[in-house]
């Protein structure tokens, strides 16, 4: 089985304005996009009649500002489980004068879980999904200079069958916790963009693009669209005007054009993230009504199951790490500044791939990962996790929850398709390890429920976007064999933890053979591996189990190896690169209420496996003693670790040489250790650079 693939990228600039510096425009030539992130009320409980005007109680309320959860510090308490109930939100908000004539439009980047919002006391609707956007058309319920109109949101984040996701091993954290803007645009306007590269080469590069509109006036319009492509190496904008059409009253349509062909385009990948940018201009009757820009992107590539992952004709070996959207303080709140420096301190470790696991995180997460370089598999909450908390609810006869998952990928398909980064769509995290509805329902019943949604799943992503392939995440090879799952998926991916929670680390090595030799067909990731570590952990007798450091680099350089060794292996994600917030984890954890297998803790400080890894995965010279937070160690020979990605490290210790190893997983030396005060200095040189590291231990 081959997959190639070929696409230029622009995606929708609703869901990129805010964090690509948006100008308002003047009316009759583009759309007013307002934050109401400011200013909110907020009160933790059910409240009968807060969505009505007259309701006076919100005085007594909190004073908040989006992004907001009610879940920062209870999953942090000492009392067992958080809150998971109702939170309402209001907040009032004016409308120009001359916004006379436009359609006006509340938009919410996310809620969780479960989002019933009303104006003006009027009922608008209800969203279920905790990460993907929703808008609503107030036009009819606001008149342009009215002031204090009146948003009230009831948000729930309770465990339901019909919502994703059910058991999951991190928090669900309740609340408005992304951005809310209100919207004002021509009632002649652009809805989406989608473009494409039929052909993409070295030599030239064609890009297609399509433009949906829609004509909410009472009127037919004639229109037309613009599409002006600037960016690197192009001497002059090249420039498309679409033939002129007649859109009736309440007609969406969609045009498609052809840009000319871009001659040796510079091509987007992790080592140089070409951007371009597409600017659309929608002209209704003679007059410029909408404009969007977004940036593009030319490259292409294929999963090979034999040699593995090829961008733009290149064989690379994806190095990548899981991440979820949480942080100390803020949980999933995060503002755009902390976003952006996540996303820099995984490009510096060397990763050129980025899991978000286990749902969508904010657009600036994927706008960053366009502008540094960074390919993406992104993700929807279908999981079986059974190990967090309560048992999941069964997929077995749940129509429900079904078209529940369906339209979150269709929402989040339609909000990134789009971005350049993104290489998979995953449809699933284990969700074949699920309850199964207290053993009434059997496994391969269950199973065939989630191979069935699986496949409806990959349909809906390949009639959205037929350039990406489909994945998802698998947690034992027999189950995706036996259900059937494997055959559905384009690429297969498995989580293995062979040394962590049962094996030895050579089982890692055997399960990729034994997969390979008896499915040389399907493209192969491992979407997780990953071993719990305090830093500052550490031990001369290192254990599975024991969050020492010594057994994470033991464990991590081990798969590794056997990840990079292996051709046919695309690639792989390590789980995960900051230890992230699970409020049920208390037993069997050094650190309560948190997943601590992330190559850095919580507040980002790295632990020594990320070290490693920036020695395999960087080219900048760098070496590292380890372990710095292990400064007291008894006196004799003790053997002493350095990571770097030199050919040749020398130790010295009190200035005296122990002489230079040659380059493995780890320069290792035995090191005689006195008493008192050891002073250790690595060097190494790379590319005509010399770097040191230096270390003071103390012996007693």
């Amino acid at each position: 089985m081959r997959i190639k693939l070929s696409l230029s990228i622009c995606f929708f600039a609703l869901t990129v304005w805010p964090w690509l510096g948006m100008t308002n425009h003047a009316q009759g030539a583009g759309r007013i996009v307002e934050d109401l992130s400011k200013d909110w009320r907020f009160f933790r409980a059910d409240e009968a009649g807060a969505e009505s005007r007259d309701y006076l109680g919100d005085s007594k309320w909190e004073k908040v500002q989006l992004p907001h959860s009610w879940n920062v510090k209870d999953t942090f308490d000492d009392k067992p489980g958080y809150y998971r109930g109702i939170g309402w939100y209001r907040r009032t908000f004016d409308v120009p004068k001359a916004w006379a004539g436009w359609r006006i439009v509340l938009r919410f980047e996310a809620a969780c879980q479960v989002a019933t919002v009303w104006v003006n006391g009027q009922l608008l609707g209800e969203h279920k999904g905790a990460w993907t956007p929703f808008e609503f058309d107030i036009t009819e319920l606001v008149a342009p200079g009215s002031k204090d109109n009146l948003v009230a949101v009831r948000v729930d984040n309770r465990r339901r069958r019909d919502v994703p996701p059910h058991g999951m091993d991190f928090n669900i954290m309740g609340g408005l916790h992304r951005e809310v803007r209100l919207i004002a645009k021509d009632p002649v306007h652009i809805t989406s963009v989608f473009a494409r590269t039929p052909k993409v080469s070295e030599a030239e590069g064609t890009v297609q693009w399509t433009v949906d509109l829609r004509n909410q006036s009472s009127r037919p319009k004639q229109v037309d669209v613009a599409a002006t492509l600037t960016g690197p190496g192009l001497e002059e904008p090249l420039t498309v005007v679409s033939p002129a059409k007649t859109i009736a009253p309440g007609e969406a349509v969609a045009i498609e054009q052809t840009m000319p062909t871009v001659a040796r385009p510079k091509l987007w990948s992790p080592d140089e993230p070409n951007l371009y940018e597409m600017t659309f201009r929608l002209r209704a009757d003679g007059r410029e009504v909408d404009v969007q820009r977004c940036p593009l992107g030319f490259r292409w590539y294929h999963f090979d199951p034999a040699k593995g992952f090829f961008l733009n004709g290149k064989h690379t070996k994806l190095k990548g790490v899981n991440r979820h959207d949480d942080y100390p303080g803020m949980g999933w709140c995060l503002p755009a500044s902390r976003q952006i420096a996540d996303m820099k301190l995984i490009k510096e470790m060397g990763s050129n791939f980025v899991r978000t696991a286990h749902y969508p995180q904010h657009p600036i997460v994927l706008e960053t990962c366009d502008r540094l370089g960074l390919l993406v598999w992104e993700e929807v909450p279908f999981d079986g996790e059974t190990g967090a908390g309560p048992k999941r609810l069964p997929f077995y006869n749940s129509p429900d929850f079904a078209r529940t998952l369906k339209e979150n990928l269709r929402e989040t398909i339609l909000r990134d398709r789009n971005h350049p980064c993104i290489i998979l769509w995953s449809l699933g995290n284990e969700n074949l390890d699920g309850s199964l509805d207290g053993n009434k329902v059997p496994a391969q019943r269950e199973w065939g429920a989630v191979v069935k949604l699986t496949k409806e799943l990959k349909q809906i992503a390949h009639d959205l976007d037929p350039t990406r392939p489909t994945a998802a995440a698998i947690n034992k090879i027999p189950k995706g064999e036996k259900s059937g799952l494997i055959e559905v998926l384009d690429v297969v991916a498995y989580n293995l933890y062979y040394g962590w929670y049962s094996g030895k680390f050579e089982d890692f090595d055997n399960t990729l053979d034994e997969f390979h030799k008896n499915h040389p067909d399907k493209p192969l990731i491992i979407s997780e591996y990953g071993v719990g570590v305090e830093r500052g952990r550490h031990t001369t007798t290192p254990k599975r189990q024991d969050f020492s450091e010594e057994w994470g680099c033991r464990f991590h350089e081990h798969y590794w190896r056997a990840i990079d060794e292996r051709p046919f292996v695309a690639g792989s994600l390590v789980w995960n690169v900051f230890d992230f917030a699970a409020e049920h984890r208390v037993k069997k954890q050094t650190i309560p209420h948190m997943n601590q297998k992330g190559l850095f803790t919580f507040d980002r400080t790295p632990k020594d496996v990320y070290y490693y890894y920036k020695s395999q995965w960087t080219d900048e010279p760098m070496v590292y003693i380890v372990s710095h937070t292990w400064t007291k160690r008894k006196p004799g020979v003790t053997p002493i670790r350095v990571y770097s990605n030199a050919d040749k490290v020398e130790l010295f210790l009190g200035g005296k040489s122990l002489g230079v190893k040659k380059r493995g997983a780890a320069f290792l030396w035995d090191v005689p250790l006195a008493e008192g005060d050891n002073a250790l200095r690595a060097k190494a040189s790379k590319a005509g650079k010399t770097v040191v590291d230096e270390l003071e231990i103390q012996g007693k």
